[in-house]
């Protein structure tokens, strides 16, 4: 009896040992996870029509990764730009850094923390632009707007011109605003998007009809709002550069209330001031009807 449990004794005396072998070989990698854990993330590059894939790599430890929208670099990652007209924008624990130019290469260091809200609504949009929608329709004689949300559109006094973009059906067409039921002319266009002020007349709400030739029609809804949603503090309070809370909120407008503010995001990137990549992919995702 003695013996049998002394065999036993031994026996899982062995099984600990060897759980202990595995955990303390586990631990010891967990600083090697530290210092390459999130250390960046990249932000846009300029021209937005550049080649990045030519213009720049991510030296990932001896591997060379091909730079995309959103894609979060390792601390140690080595961003080097080739082409001296690209500028590649990235977002690091400093805040936002460049490289290209006279500094074609940034080392990434620090740890960046944005907060598990931000980083969540980032990783979805980053997904979401790597799969982005193609603006069209399957069958191009089908007039539609794919930009636009079922039902209400909301937008506000302010932001400048509206932009509305369409696909399919037969050119020339009309666009006519109906306010209150009575309806005025608004343009006629052989293109397939048009940018318009809010009339001063539609102080709740109104309405854009677009029809082709064939007399096909599509007709957006807009309900006037006196401002936008409220971003959340836990978006509102991430750190980072202002390119980058400026990126969270408009990201987060965007698929507020499954869609209803679409229009008007599109509205505020395509009045704003930077042309860069970012800017550009994720206008024509929306405008394509994208969502995330």
């Amino acid at each position: 009896m003695i013996v049998r449990l002394l065999r036993t004794y031994a026996s899982v005396a062995k099984c600990l040992s060897a759980v202990v072998v595995l955990v303390l070989s586990l631990a010891g990698t967990q600083p090697g996870l530290a210092e390459n854990g999130q250390g960046g993330l990249i932000l846009s590059w300029e021209p937005a029509d550049a080649d990045i894939a030519k213009a720049a790599t991510i030296d990932r430890a001896g591997t060379a990764l091909v730079p995309a929208l959103l894609m979060a670099l390792e601390q140690e990652d080595v961003v080097i730009v080739n082409d001296p007209d690209v500028r590649l924008h990235v977002e690091t624990a400093a805040g936002e850094q460049s490289a290209g130019g006279p500094n074609p290469r940034l080392t990434i260091t620090g740890d960046l923390n944005v907060g598990t809200e931000a980083q969540g609504l980032i990783g979805r949009l980053a997904k979401a632009l790597a799969s982005a929608p193609a603006v069209g329709t399957a069958d191009g004689k089908v007039l539609a707007m794919p930009m636009a949300k079922d039902g209400q559109n909301f937008v506000t006094p302010e932001g400048g011109p509206v932009h509305l973009g369409w696909s399919g059906g037969e050119a020339p067409y009309s666009l006519i605003f109906d306010i209150n039921g009575r309806r005025k002319e608004l343009a006629t266009t052989r293109e397939q998007s048009i940018d318009f002020d809010i009339p001063k007349e539609a102080t709740n709400r109104f309405s854009v009809i677009v029809k082709d030739r064939a007399r096909k029609r599509v007709r957006v809804d807009f309900h006037m709002r006196k401002q936008t949603a409220t971003v959340p503090d836990a978006i509102l309070s991430a750190p980072g550069s202002p390119r980058f809370k400026a990126m969270l909120e408009t990201a987060w407008l965007a698929q507020r209330l499954n869609g209803m503010w679409r229009i008007h995001t599109i509205r505020l990137l395509r009045n704003g001031d930077s042309e860069q990549s970012f800017e550009a992919r994720f206008t024509a995702f929306l405008e394509a009807g994208g969502m995330f």
